[in-house]
């Protein structure tokens, strides 16, 4: 049996970093006499987290993300995801997704699945936005019985390209990163709260609507999965380290996911 680190809780993540000690050199050069103490010693700069800079990694958070869909009517839903970006509530803003992908969200219908681990600096995100490409995209609904293919437009009837929609939180609930720890975060993108579909015109019209729901509770009757290739074991402590790849893919740095083993 595998399971997510053993400190996981329903809203928490343990992360397996060891925090480096910051200790601060104090110099200080004295003189006989009166002659007053001088300190020309220029003081530390303040280092903050970096997430793409390895060496600030003690000075972040960490989060996990996972994805997950609600059933819908759709048989197919593959399109590009660009970007997938967080807002902290100081309007800072944070790439969450190191590699666009492509998705099929039908796929989510019954499972979770771990797509990016990724160090961010402390704080509240209150928000985010996800970008989709439908240049692409291929999408299908079931109409009298077969599949039916649909095309997806705004509200205003023109056809999608490349469009943003916006990630609410679930109860106002933000996402709290805090130095040295890590937090969860779920997208769930319910295809069918986010999409109207009338199956009487032909081809089948879609319309997407700007918002999707993330929240900080994992889905607990879906399978969770955790794929990619074997990075480490540790037989002391029964964990292996997983490279991500998710969405079935064979190359990207999406990050790694430590498992425990009972």
């Amino acid at each position: 049996m595998t399971s997510l680190p053993s400190t996981l809780s329903p809203t928490r993540l343990a992360m397996r970093l060891g925090l480096a000690a910051t200790v601060a050199a104090l110099a200080a050069c004295g003189g006989g006499g009166s002659t007053p103490i001088t300190d020309t010693t220029p003081p530390v700069a303040t280092v903050s987290c970096d997430p793409d800079d390895a060496t600030t990694a003690d000075q972040c958070g960490v989060l996990y993300l996972a994805v997950t869909d609600a059933d819908g009517d759709f048989l197919t839903y593959t399109v590009d995801v660009v970007s997938l970006s967080l807002e902290r509530a100081n309007g800072d803003t944070v790439e969450t997704l190191p590699n666009s992908t492509r998705i099929d969200f039908t796929d989510y219908v019954e499972l979770t699945e771990f797509v990016s681990v990724r160090n961010l600096p402390p704080g509240n995100y209150v928000a985010g936005t996800i970008t989709i490409d439908y240049s692409n995209a291929e999408i299908l609904v079931e109409k009298d019985g077969a599949a039916a293919p649909a095309t997806v437009t705004d509200s205003a009837g023109s056809p999608l390209t490349t469009f943003d929609l916006s990630v609410t939180l679930a109860d106002d609930d933000p996402v709290r990163i805090t130095r040295g720890t890590a937090s969860l975060l779920v997208v769930d993108f319910d295809l069918g709260a986010s999409h109207s579909v009338d199956v009487s015109t032909d081809p089948v019209s879609v319309v997407a609507e700007p918002i999707i729901v993330a929240d900080i509770e994992p889905v607990d009757e879906k399978d969770v999965r955790v794929r990619g290739p074997l990075v480490d074991v540790n037989t002391a402590e029964s964990t292996y380290d997983v490279q991500l790849r998710p969405f079935f893919r064979r190359d990207g740095d999406f990050g790694v996911v430590s498992v425990n083993v009972t």
